[in-house]
Protein backbone atom coordinates (compact mmCIF):
# COMPACT_ATOMS: atom_id res chain seq x y z
CA UNK A 1 0.00 0.00 0.00
CA UNK A 2 1.38 3.38 -1.02
CA UNK A 3 1.68 6.01 1.68
CA UNK A 4 1.19 9.75 1.53
CA UNK A 5 4.88 10.13 2.38
CA UNK A 6 5.88 8.06 -0.70
CA UNK A 7 3.66 10.21 -2.91
CA UNK A 8 5.26 13.35 -1.49
CA UNK A 9 8.76 11.95 -2.09
CA UNK A 10 7.95 11.05 -5.70
CA UNK A 11 6.35 14.43 -6.36
CA UNK A 12 9.42 16.15 -4.92
CA UNK A 13 11.74 13.98 -7.04
CA UNK A 14 9.83 14.97 -10.19
CA UNK A 15 9.56 18.62 -9.15
CA UNK A 16 5.76 18.51 -9.15
CA UNK A 17 4.01 20.86 -6.71
CA UNK A 18 1.73 18.78 -4.45
CA UNK A 19 -0.89 19.59 -1.89
CA UNK A 20 -3.20 17.22 -0.07
CA UNK A 21 -6.59 17.39 1.54
CA UNK A 22 -8.13 14.80 3.84
CA UNK A 23 -11.78 15.65 4.53
CA UNK A 24 -12.20 12.77 6.97
CA UNK A 25 -13.85 10.27 4.61
CA UNK A 26 -10.78 8.02 4.49
CA UNK A 27 -9.80 9.17 0.99
CA UNK A 28 -6.94 11.67 0.76
CA UNK A 29 -7.11 14.00 -2.23
CA UNK A 30 -3.83 14.75 -4.01
CA UNK A 31 -3.70 17.92 -6.07
CA UNK A 32 -0.79 18.44 -8.45
CA UNK A 33 0.34 21.81 -9.74
CA UNK A 34 -0.49 25.19 -8.33
CA UNK A 35 1.09 26.37 -5.11
CA UNK A 36 2.67 23.63 -3.02
CA UNK A 37 0.70 23.26 0.18
CA UNK A 38 -2.23 25.33 -1.14
CA UNK A 39 -4.83 22.66 -1.91
CA UNK A 40 -7.59 25.09 -2.75
CA UNK A 41 -5.49 27.21 -5.14
CA UNK A 42 -7.23 27.46 -8.50
CA UNK A 43 -4.14 26.85 -10.63
CA UNK A 44 -3.87 23.10 -10.00
CA UNK A 45 -3.25 20.76 -12.93
CA UNK A 46 -5.28 17.82 -11.65
CA UNK A 47 -6.66 16.14 -8.54
CA UNK A 48 -6.73 12.39 -7.84
CA UNK A 49 -8.18 10.32 -5.01
CA UNK A 50 -5.89 8.04 -3.03
CA UNK A 51 -2.18 7.42 -2.88
CA UNK A 52 -2.29 4.62 -5.48
CA UNK A 53 -3.89 6.83 -8.10
CA UNK A 54 -1.50 9.63 -7.16
CA UNK A 55 1.50 7.38 -7.81
CA UNK A 56 -0.03 6.26 -11.12
CA UNK A 57 -0.49 9.90 -12.17
CA UNK A 58 3.08 10.73 -11.12
CA UNK A 59 4.40 7.74 -13.09
CA UNK A 60 2.62 8.99 -16.21
CA UNK A 61 3.88 12.51 -15.62
CA UNK A 62 7.43 11.23 -15.16
CA UNK A 63 7.21 9.21 -18.39
CA UNK A 64 5.82 12.16 -20.35
CA UNK A 65 8.44 14.48 -18.90
CA UNK A 66 11.23 12.03 -19.82
CA UNK A 67 9.87 11.70 -23.36
CA UNK A 68 9.65 15.47 -23.68
CA UNK A 69 13.28 15.74 -22.56
CA UNK A 70 14.25 13.13 -25.20
CA UNK A 71 12.42 15.12 -27.89
CA UNK A 72 14.19 18.32 -26.84
CA UNK A 73 17.56 16.54 -26.92
CA UNK A 74 16.80 15.05 -30.35
CA UNK A 75 15.72 18.44 -31.69
CA UNK A 76 18.83 20.05 -30.24
CA UNK A 77 21.00 17.36 -31.86
CA UNK A 78 19.35 17.87 -35.25
CA UNK A 79 19.91 21.61 -34.92
CA UNK A 80 23.60 21.04 -34.10
CA UNK A 81 23.99 18.76 -37.12
CA UNK A 82 22.27 21.31 -39.36
CA UNK A 83 24.52 24.02 -37.91
CA UNK A 84 27.63 21.96 -38.64
CA UNK A 85 26.44 21.41 -42.22
CA UNK A 86 25.66 25.10 -42.68
CA UNK A 87 29.02 26.15 -41.25
CA UNK A 88 30.85 23.59 -43.41
CA UNK A 89 28.98 24.73 -46.50
CA UNK A 90 29.87 28.38 -45.85
CA UNK A 91 33.52 27.59 -45.14
CA UNK A 92 33.73 25.39 -48.25
CA UNK A 93 32.19 28.08 -50.41
CA UNK A 94 34.60 30.66 -49.00
CA UNK A 95 37.60 28.42 -49.64
CA UNK A 96 36.33 27.64 -53.16
CA UNK A 97 36.32 31.34 -54.00
CA UNK A 98 40.07 31.51 -53.32
CA UNK A 99 41.04 29.16 -56.17
CA UNK A 100 40.60 31.64 -58.97
CA UNK A 101 40.76 35.41 -58.76
CA UNK A 102 41.12 38.42 -61.04
CA UNK A 103 44.71 37.44 -61.79
CA UNK A 104 43.80 33.91 -62.92
CA UNK A 105 43.84 33.00 -66.60
CA UNK A 106 41.42 31.01 -68.72
CA UNK A 107 44.09 28.31 -68.92
CA UNK A 108 44.15 28.04 -65.13
CA UNK A 109 40.35 27.84 -65.05
CA UNK A 110 40.42 25.06 -67.65
CA UNK A 111 43.16 23.25 -65.70
CA UNK A 112 40.98 23.43 -62.61
CA UNK A 113 38.02 21.91 -64.49
CA UNK A 114 40.28 19.22 -65.95
CA UNK A 115 41.56 18.35 -62.46
CA UNK A 116 37.98 18.11 -61.23
CA UNK A 117 37.00 15.90 -64.16
CA UNK A 118 39.94 13.58 -63.40
CA UNK A 119 39.11 13.62 -59.66
CA UNK A 120 42.51 15.12 -58.98
CA UNK A 121 41.48 18.43 -57.47
CA UNK A 122 43.18 18.88 -54.11
CA UNK A 123 40.51 19.86 -51.62
CA UNK A 124 41.95 21.12 -48.33
CA UNK A 125 40.71 19.12 -45.37
CA UNK A 126 38.83 21.60 -43.21
CA UNK A 127 39.41 19.67 -39.99
CA UNK A 128 43.01 18.58 -40.42
CA UNK A 129 44.57 21.56 -38.71
CA UNK A 130 46.50 22.59 -41.80
CA UNK A 131 44.96 26.06 -41.66
CA UNK A 132 45.70 28.55 -38.93
CA UNK A 133 42.84 30.03 -36.98
CA UNK A 134 39.90 28.39 -35.31
CA UNK A 135 40.24 25.06 -33.57
CA UNK A 136 37.91 22.16 -34.33
CA UNK A 137 35.74 22.81 -31.24
CA UNK A 138 35.44 26.44 -32.32
CA UNK A 139 34.46 25.39 -35.83
CA UNK A 140 31.84 22.92 -34.63
CA UNK A 141 30.81 24.71 -31.45
CA UNK A 142 31.76 23.21 -28.12
CA UNK A 143 32.00 19.41 -28.24
CA UNK A 144 32.41 18.74 -24.52
CA UNK A 145 28.85 17.50 -24.06
CA UNK A 146 29.01 14.92 -26.87
CA UNK A 147 29.79 11.23 -27.06
CA UNK A 148 32.66 10.27 -29.40
CA UNK A 149 30.29 8.94 -32.07
CA UNK A 150 28.37 12.24 -32.02
CA UNK A 151 31.57 14.24 -32.47
CA UNK A 152 32.43 12.06 -35.46
CA UNK A 153 28.97 12.61 -36.91
CA UNK A 154 29.39 16.38 -36.57
CA UNK A 155 32.86 16.20 -38.15
CA UNK A 156 31.45 14.21 -41.06
CA UNK A 157 28.51 16.58 -41.59
CA UNK A 158 30.82 19.61 -41.57
CA UNK A 159 33.41 18.04 -43.85
CA UNK A 160 30.96 16.65 -46.42
CA UNK A 161 29.22 20.03 -46.66
CA UNK A 162 32.61 21.77 -46.90
CA UNK A 163 33.90 19.56 -49.71
CA UNK A 164 30.62 19.74 -51.63
CA UNK A 165 30.47 23.54 -51.45
CA UNK A 166 34.19 23.87 -52.21
CA UNK A 167 33.87 21.80 -55.37
CA UNK A 168 30.66 23.55 -56.45
CA UNK A 169 32.17 27.02 -56.06
CA UNK A 170 35.43 26.01 -57.71
CA UNK A 171 33.54 24.68 -60.72
CA UNK A 172 31.19 27.68 -60.85
CA UNK A 173 34.12 30.12 -60.70
CA UNK A 174 36.05 28.27 -63.41
CA UNK A 175 33.07 28.05 -65.75
CA UNK A 176 32.27 31.74 -65.20
CA UNK A 177 35.88 32.66 -65.97
CA UNK A 178 35.83 30.58 -69.16
CA UNK A 179 32.50 32.06 -70.15
CA UNK A 180 33.89 35.56 -69.66
CA UNK A 181 36.99 34.67 -71.68
CA UNK A 182 34.89 33.42 -74.61
CA UNK A 183 32.67 36.55 -74.46
CA UNK A 184 35.70 38.87 -74.65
Amino acid sequence: MTTEHEVQQEATRLGVPLSTYSPGDGQTRYRFGGESGEYFASSAWTTVLGAGDAMTWLAGYGHAYSRAAEIVAETTWKARLAGAEQDGRQAGYNAGTWLLDGNSTAEQAQALLDAMEACELDVPSPLSGEWAGESIPELLRNLDDLEDYQSEELFDAYEVAYVTAYNAEAERSARAMLSDAVAS
